[in-house]
């Protein structure tokens, strides 16, 4: 009955690793008369006998499904904690904040036509129709555009989505406006000091500071205490440019958590993750942002906060 709601027929692609064990798996179909798809990772583990986690991580601006399975590392992780991971591909958007078009996602309903929450939720009934998911831990994250993709995702889905983190990319001051999820949602916010493309500071007419997005999740949304921990991170790796401050903010409505981690010296890249261009900066080390994103996810399932 779920794959009635599509338009055509899935096409799927099987790649296998030398090993020939985990499972790359490409699907295309149409939705609202245009053709999207995405890459489903599935770890050598899975076997369909229990239900999994999902966690959709979605690409930046001009990326793509590869490009960001590359950037963020997140396959090794799901082959140690056992979680799907989906990587949706964007379609052309126009950005106004760097003035071209390119392929991306249209997080605050303003920069094409696609209803990129509908597809995430069309992506979810495939995906689901298909493998064993938990539906107590579907998840979304993203990088830059996709950061404020996946923020999207869980104020359109608030139901589908158990929690979220973003990474380089503050949610749009019209986001913000517009957000209302009806419950506390457990986030994760994670943003270089020293980013060239997304400045932390905002832009002053598209976005509001990074601090916007942390306190409308922390203050506005969740209702958490006003007094937050800030814990400087070992400074395991000395030379890569940049320390890790992180922020907790705790006595949030319904037991949810808030964190904000501060890349202090760091760039528009994902800590712990794939390389980028120069120019984007530093590539913070001490920590791995696809590991401390899964067990922030685990910590918080939907059950948390819907009884």
């Amino acid at each position: 009955m779920k794959r009635a709601l599509f338009l055509s027929l899935f096409v799927m692609v099987f790649q296998f690793s030398a090993s020939g064990q985990e499972v790359i798996e490409n699907i295309e179909f149409t939705h609202n008369d245009s053709p999207r798809s995405y890459t489903l990772y599935v770890p050598e583990a899975y076997n369909g006998t229990a239900d999994w986690p999902l966690v959709i991580n979605y690409h930046g601006f001009t990326g793509s499904a590869a490009d960001q399975m590359a950037l963020s590392q997140m396959n090794s992780v799901a082959d140690i904690e056992n979680f799907l991971v989906a990587y949706p591909q964007g379609l052309l958007v126009t950005n106004p904040f760097l003035g071209f078009d390119g392929p991306g996602w249209n997080a605050d309903g303003a920069l094409s036509d696609t209803d990129d929450v509908d597809f995430t939720a069309k992506l979810l009934d495939h995906i689901v129709s298909t493998y064993a998911v938990n539906l107590d831990q579907v998840y979304t994250t993203g990088w830059s555009m996709g950061a404020a993709m996946a923020f999207q995702a869980i104020c359109g889905l608030p139901n589908q989505i158990a929690s979220v983190a973003g990474i380089s990319n503050q949610m749009t001051d019209v986001q913000i406006n517009d957000c209302k999820p009806g419950r506390a949602v457990s986030a994760l916010v994670m943003h270089g000091t020293d980013d060239p493309i997304v400045p932390i500071g905002g832009d002053g007419t598209i976005f509001s500071a990074v601090s916007a997005t942390v306190s409308f999740w922390a203050e506005t949304n969740n209702d958490c205490e006003e007094d937050p921990e800030t814990t400087d991170l070992e400074d395991k790796v000395g030379d890569d440019g940049s320390t890790v401050e992180m922020t907790q903010y705790k006595g949030c409505t319904s037991g949810t958590e808030v964190l904000y981690y501060q890349i202090n010296g760091g760039g528009h890249t994902w800590p712990g993750g794939g390389s980028t261009s120069g120019f984007f900066g530093e590539i913070n080390q001490d920590i791995s942002a696809s590991t401390e994103i899964w067990n922030f996810f685990k910590r918080n399932p939907l059950s948390n906060v819907i009884k």
